[in-house]
């Protein structure tokens, strides 16, 4: 866990399995939807060949109050926040997913 001015990241490995790089490049954080303040994302499943992306102007929160969201392998998932990404209980990247959080420099171009 690494604290900053109060942020924190926070992760559970799931599997006695040694990380690896990721297959794919790091995508350039940049808007991807209709640029909402906070967004939601609650009970969603993301699969293998499904590629999404979700942003806000504010804050994402995922999962949490015993919803889900799951990345199951194969799956790709990019967000895109201003100001958090509130990864809750319930938040799982199964080994082969790939889930990219990002905070733009320029929040002004949201």
């Amino acid at each position: 866990m690494h604290r900053k001015n109060g942020d924190g990241i926070y992760c559970i490995l799931t599997s006695d399995a040694i990380c690896r790089q990721a297959t794919r490049p790091p995508p350039t954080p940049s808007p991807c939807g209709d640029g909402t303040n906070t967004r939601t994302l609650q009970n969603i499943t993301i699969h293998d060949q499904q590629s999404v992306c979700y942003d806000a102007q504010g804050t994402i929160t995922v999962a949490g109050r015993r919803t889900t969201f799951v990345v199951e392998p194969g799956g790709v998932v990019n967000m895109i926040a201003a100001i958090k990404i509130d990864l809750q209980d319930g938040t799982t990247v199964m080994a082969g997913g790939y889930l990219h959080p990002g905070f733009p420099p320029n929040i002004a171009a949201m």
